[in-house]
């Protein structure tokens, strides 16, 4: 989110004409059903991460995901086990 609205970043390296052709295929092709106000192309001064680091550190979070997700679902389990032995009991 950029000034309460959603944007998606993209950080490419290159040599000039790749990057502009990567741009021109960016504008005229996107997702159906995107919404699409602009398309900036700025230049970047920092480091451009590759794309198997990126894959690796998105899939890292993804799986961080997962887990907090499931140590919620066992927790619930959990709670609802013990309610249960508890009904059963009375």
């Amino acid at each position: 989110m950029v000034d309460g609205e959603q944007h998606l970043i993209v950080r490419v390296e290159g040599v000039e004409e790749k990057i502009s052709r990567f741009a021109e295929f960016v504008e005229s092709n996107y997702a159906p059903g995107a919404s699409v106000e602009s398309i900036e192309v700025k230049d970047y001064e920092g480091e451009v991460m590759s794309i198997d680091s990126f894959r690796q550190s998105f899939m890292v979070s993804l799986l961080a995901k997962i887990i907090d997700t499931w140590e919620g679902m066992l927790k619930k389990w959990d709670d609802w086990i013990a309610e249960t032995q508890k009904v059963l009991k009375t």
